[in-house]
């Protein structure tokens, strides 16, 4: 950050000479970096060494990130936050659609919004030791875990291998599903398979 600031003070002319920047990043890297640095530049910011309590905000601090990087943030910022703050004086929220940082989290320190029919309300919450497939359905209120154009498939072939009229393209698609109890489901013990 301070390499970053004098470089600013260079002459135009000067400054073209230097490549600097975050060439090569994953924009989850960048994301990532760019919010742990803005923390760190709050935290040691002079203006703020007089405030006795902070409360920081982060809005959806999932984004970019890659599952398991979204898997261990909560517990990175625990520590940077212990390290970087001379005393017990910040208060965090945070915002994410992340189910797997919501599972960092007691249900009492959640609030989980619902929107429906336009009305947005608070509805129980769903986090700490929740199996991933609650938080998205429950937690996150999904009408389904799998993406919509296999969702529809899977429904065809439930309503063909039903009237049993699945087709050997549908036998082959089934046998590509890797949940053996998905295939068991559509196939339903049909003599087709």
């Amino acid at each position: 950050i301070k390499l970053t600031n004098c470089i600013f003070y260079f002459s135009p002319l000067l400054l073209n000479n230097f490549k600097y920047g975050w060439n090569g990043f994953s924009t989850g890297e960048f994301a990532k970096s760019n919010l742990f640095s803005e923390l760190y530049n709050y935290i040691h910011n002079q203006k703020n060494n007089s405030i006795n309590s902070h409360l920081i905000v982060m809005d959806e601090v999932d984004l970019y990130l890659h599952p398991d990087w979204q898997r261990t943030f909560f517990s990175e910022l625990l520590e940077f936050v212990r390290i970087e703050f001379p005393k017990d004086s910040v208060q965090i929220i945070l915002s994410t659609h992340s189910p797997i940082i919501i599972s960092d989290f007691l249900p009492e320190d959640i609030v989980s919004l619902d929107r429906k029919i336009g009305k947005t309300k608070v509805v129980e919450s769903f986090g700490f030791a929740s199996h991933i497939t609650d938080l998205y359905v429950e937690g996150m209120h999904l009408n389904s875990t799998f993406g919509e154009h296999s969702k529809k498939a899977i429904n065809q072939l439930l309503v063909r291998s039903t009237n049993k009229t699945l087709t050997e393209q549908d036998i082959s698609l089934i046998k590509k599903i890797k949940s053996k109890n998905i295939q068991q489901m559509i196939l339903n013990s049909n003599d087709q398979s």
